[in-house]
């Protein structure tokens, strides 16, 4: 079925028609398998909470019924624009997201430990978050592709300011992105178990650190108890870099990881390729995950001005790893 939201419409209305759209996703638990939701152009406000469950072929679909861009959750004064806890088989279509004192956009399990799971962004925007601007935790099978990425911190600056978090995330992959002015954090950081994560043709512009293979985790937070590793098989393939960018890539205690094929152009870049140790994960207190079986091999950096003291800054521990 299609269910239609507007600006003008009525939470109290059945939102099957355009004559009776719903005004909001205040509804959401209503949602069923299959369903689609159109929202027409307009302002939305954000900290909606959708758990709807879709199946193979019967995707919940929230798309934008006008231009892509033209309908926006507010996450403004809520912790999210938009949760999706223990959704599955949800599509995010064109939407725009915006704000959240947390993140415009969250992915994460519901109470009974179920994951949100095969989710897909399609051509969506994420704006001016207080922290992060996705946000996945545990999350399985994620798509991000064709979507807008800009500005997480903008008149909020604090410390976890990334575009992208993914915290013990199995299967996601960040395809064909533009990821900007991620001014004082990572654009995209994979930790805390992470694992089979592909970043591919990407664009970043003007980022403090562009991808982070790895990172540092609370011993609790890191999805694999028995694991050494920050993130596992993370390849960062065909993207690239421009403007300011301190550092393409940071990789911090990650297994099987792969840097291939990107390019830099710019200036102000301290290193293309810099490796630190990660942090507890689920080692320890203390303990350091030490990368293994890194593999960095035909990316192009072409520096403007002066070249970084050192390209490739991999710590002595991973050396013998480093191929």
């Amino acid at each position: 079925r299609i269910v239609y939201i507007s600006p003008a419409g009525n939470d109290q209305a059945d939102g099957l028609t355009e004559g009776t759209a719903w005004r909001s996703l205040v509804n959401a638990a209503r949602l069923q398998p299959g369903d689609e939701v159109r929202l027409a152009p307009g302002r939305y406000p954000g900290g909606a909470l959708l758990r709807g469950r879709g199946g193979p072929g019967l995707p919940i679909v929230l798309r934008a019924s006008g231009a892509p861009g033209s309908a926006v959750l507010e996450g403004l004064g809520s912790e999210t624009a938009l949760t999706l806890r223990g959704a599955a088989f949800v599509v995010l279509d064109g939407l725009v997201l915006t704000g959240g004192t947390d993140a415009a956009l969250r992915l994460e399990p519901d109470e009974d430990g179920r994951a949100a799971e095969t989710i897909q962004l399609l051509g969506v925007q994420l704006a001016q978050g207080q922290g992060a601007l996705l946000r996945a935790r545990y999350a399985v099978d994620v798509l991000v592709q064709s979507s807008l990425f800009d500005s997480p911190e903008t008149g909020f600056p604090q410390e976890d300011g990334r575009a992208v978090s993914l915290v013990g995330v199995r299967g996601a992959r960040l395809v064909g992105n533009v990821l900007r002015n991620v001014l004082a954090d990572t654009a995209v950081e994979a930790r805390a178990g992470s694992s089979d994560i592909l970043v591919d043709g990407n664009a970043f512009f003007d980022v403090q650190e562009g991808v982070s293979l790895g990172g540092r985790s609370a011993r609790q937070e890191h999805a694999d108890p028995l694991s050494t590793a920050e993130a596992t098989a993370v390849v960062a393939v065909n993207n690239t870099f421009f403007g300011a960018v301190a550092f393409p890539f940071v990789v911090a205690g990650c297994a099987r990881c792969v840097v291939a094929y990107n390019s830099y152009a710019g200036a102000g870049a301290r290193g293309a390729v810099v490796s630190r140790p990660g942090a507890t994960g689920a080692q320890a207190p203390g303990a350091v995950s030490v990368t293994t079986g890194l593999v960095v091999t035909s990316n192009i950096f072409a520096f403007q001005g002066a070249v970084p003291p050192a390209l490739l800054a991999v710590q002595p521990e991973d050396q013998g790893d480093l191929v």
